[in-house]
């Protein structure tokens, strides 16, 4: 007689239930989600904790067999969060060691900042007036102020998706830097991908208000895009 008998009536009900995983589960979608991280960096945070979800979920399988499945599922979700964390983070260290033209120099919406602490009565800080005239390479994304225009090639650059797509006049001054693009093939439309732009770069203690935006410290004559 089979070894594989059925089991039938009281013996059946003492066969342990055994719950799938949750961080199986969402270490899965997380790994998921974290695929965005191809295009926006910080999304690979995202798979940093899809990484330590699998893994919790894995210690939890083995310690409890008995209560848990999933492991295969967890297995998974570790390891595609692992290798999106690695080649998400390796293609966006190429892309910076590798996207600054040759006599541009790179600047960040950081450095434009006022500096409260060393020069508090100066609304811009002299690192941004020592840049004026200077060929740099800078990115951000296109104000949402464009998005009923089309293509343009007179806009507001701002640092993040959060003032490209809910900013207003309330947005910072140094939030902000005017680009005139000085080819018209290269005219930008709204979109919520980073663009980078490499043009001669301008700064004023006196704002302009060319665009409705109210003051705005700094301006950007564009000569490339992408």
């Amino acid at each position: 007689m089979s070894s594989m008998s059925p089991v039938y009536g009281d013996e059946a009900e003492l066969l342990p239930y055994r719950a799938l995983s949750r961080s199986a589960v969402v270490s899965v979608v997380l790994a998921s989600i974290s695929l965005l991280g191809y295009l926006f960096e910080p999304m690979l945070v995202v798979a940093i904790a899809g990484l330590v979800m699998g893994l919790v979920a894995l210690q939890s399988i083995r310690r409890y067999p008995q209560e848990y499945t999933g492991r295969e599922l967890a297995l998974a979700g570790a390891l595609l969060s692992g290798v999106i964390f690695v080649t998400g983070a390796t293609y966006h260290t190429v892309i910076y060691l590798t996207e600054v033209p040759e006599g541009y120099q790179r600047i960040s919406f950081s450095e434009l900042q006022p500096d409260l602490f060393n020069e508090p009565d100066k609304p811009i800080p002299s690192r941004a007036l020592e840049l004026s005239g200077q060929k740099v390479f800078v990115k951000g994304y296109t104000h949402k102020s464009i998005q009923s225009f089309g293509k343009v090639d007179h806009f507001i650059l701002v640092p993040d998706l959060g003032e490209c797509c809910f900013g207003d006049k309330s947005t910072k001054p140094t939030h902000m830097i005017e680009v005139k693009i000085l080819n018209p093939q290269h005219k930008v439309s709204y979109a919520l991908r980073r663009i980078r732009l490499m043009g001669t770069f301008a700064a004023s203690e006196i704002p302009a208000d060319e665009l409705g935006m109210g003051g705005i410290y700094y301006h950007l004559q564009a000569d490339q895009v992408k």
